[in-house]
């Protein structure tokens, strides 16, 4: 894509600046005038080509790839869809704005990236698939005046309405345009739609398929399956993930067609992974804090700004993403709190420092701390997290050390044999517990329609 004409560029900054004389002033000069965030649930980093995917299931982010910034090792705080947004928007922990599992949502007084930008003059409007972000649920729409947070169940027709916004309102005025749009499709059961079935599949296959029925069974009675049984299951999955990848190509041809592509970040993420039978017999994520749910990738992409082709070994978090969208944006933070690094620099092309330690947690229970050589899981309560369905149990251990080096699915728990490396990284677990300044988040009613919104999601049995 041919990079802006340099004077242009400069007078849109111009009228930019005359746009926002009167409200916030930027805190630095922005390098993007829109934003796009394209955000898809339950993406396994690996199963994407430029993550080393096996099957070609994502060529238009593996282009988006190859023309911006590719974090290899980004890590969410917890493997679960709201308490993962709810990072991304706050640049929190967890326990820290207190939405630890999607039964909660998040407090009124939390400042989130909507509201920073709309204050900034932002024209925001989302456009979201799964039931655990509905509207006056979970609270994320904070800072979306009403009608412009739309939760849209068929896929097929969310990707229309972006489509229609893109060509029909997004940067045809001077104002700044955020688009958020979130995709479902790779979420359990495993059912790409049929023009997409068979490609990387065989159909005359007989076994085990992605449904619930046979999802749940593997996992409650241990099923050892043979290597033909499981590529098909994950080429579901990669079907699945296509038909998402199908999907953001058109949106980004849409925003090629606007004019101002090159005066917009994108960015690519997922909220978190998915076990795919790497560790007890499980296809879910909900119980996991394994790096098959919380690596995520994270890809961020603007011609002529971002750097090409450039991929990042540091490792980083999703509570960077928000520090890094306001500084390139160039818009102040006035929230508290933030717990999030800048990744500007790679987006420019330089070196920077990553983080030495990456934090996660399984609810308020579990919690884990990886370098880049070693991964570590602390289960002080030994707790067992269970269901669905009622009748699975995910064992995890007291204390589970993993050799990255020579083990990067972590199948083999080295704990025993490295104590020292054990007790260092608790004490780091335990200090970083210490410095948390928990809160607890709301507790979303359980109304019906709640309830029914996680059983569709399997987050919750089936029945009263």
């Amino acid at each position: 894509m041919p990079a802006m004409n340099p004077l242009l560029f400069r007078l849109s900054w111009v009228v930019l600046a005359l746009l926002t004389a009167c409200g916030k002033e930027s805190s630095a000069d922005p390098r993007a005038k829109h934003l796009v965030l394209l955000t898809v649930d339950t993406v396994r980093a690996d199963r994407l080509g430029c993550y080393g995917g096996p099957n070609p299931a994502s060529p238009t982010v593996d282009r988006l790839a190859e023309q911006g910034v590719l974090f290899e090792h980004a890590y969410t705080p917890r493997g679960l869809t709201l308490p993962s947004m709810a990072t991304f928007f706050t640049s929190k922990y967890p326990e820290e704005h207190g939405v630890t599992d999607n039964k909660k949502r998040l407090r009124p007084d939390e400042v989130l990236l909507a509201e920073l930008l709309r204050e900034s003059g932002f024209r925001n409007r989302a456009y979201v698939a799964t039931l655990i972000l509905r509207p006056e649920r979970c609270n994320i729409e904070q800072g979306f005046l009403p009608g412009t947070y739309a939760l849209v169940a068929d896929e097929v027709q969310m990707t229309r309405d972006a489509v229609r916004f893109l060509d029909n309102k997004f940067g045809k005025t001077e104002r700044r345009e955020f688009l958020w749009v979130h995709y479902l499709a790779p979420h359990a059961p495993y059912k790409p739609p049929k023009w997409l079935q068979h490609q990387f599949t065989d159909p005359a296959y007989e076994g085990p398929d992605g449904s619930r029925k046979s999802l749940d069974g593997i996992y409650v009675n241990q099923v050892e399956l043979e290597e033909e049984q499981r590529r098909h299951i994950e080429g579901l999955y990669d079907e699945s993930i296509r038909f998402t990848d199908d999907a953001i190509g058109q949106i980004l041809e849409a925003l090629d067609r606007t004019g101002v592509r090159d005066e917009t970040l994108v960015v690519f993420a997922s909220d978190h992974g998915e076990d795919l039978y790497s560790h007890n017999y499980y296809y879910y994520h909900g119980n996991s804090i394994y790096r098959s749910c919380t690596q995520v990738p994270l890809i961020f992409q603007q011609s002529g700004q971002v750097a090409v082709g450039h991929r990042v070994s540091e490792m980083v978090s999703t509570l960077d993403f928000l520090p890094t969208v306001l500084g390139w944006l160039g818009i102040e933070d006035t929230g508290t709190g933030r717990r999030g690094i800048d990744l500007g620099p790679w987006l420019r092309g330089e070196e920077a420092d990553g983080r030495p330690l990456i934090f996660s947690q399984w609810d308020s229970t579990i919690f884990s701390a990886r370098d880049q050589n070693w991964s570590y899981i602390w289960n002080p309560q030994d707790h067992t997290p269970s269901g669905p369905p009622e009748e699975g149990e995910y064992p995890i251990e007291t204390e589970e050390l993993y050799d990255l080096s020579n083990d990067p699915d972590e199948q083999f728990n080295v704990a025993s044999s490295h104590s020292k490396i054990v007790e260092r990284l608790k004490r780091a677990v335990q200090r970083w517990r210490s410095e948390l300044q928990v809160r607890r988040g709301e507790d979303a009613e359980l109304t019906e329609e709640l309830l029914q919104d996680l059983r569709e999601l399997g987050y919750l049995e089936d029945g009263p």
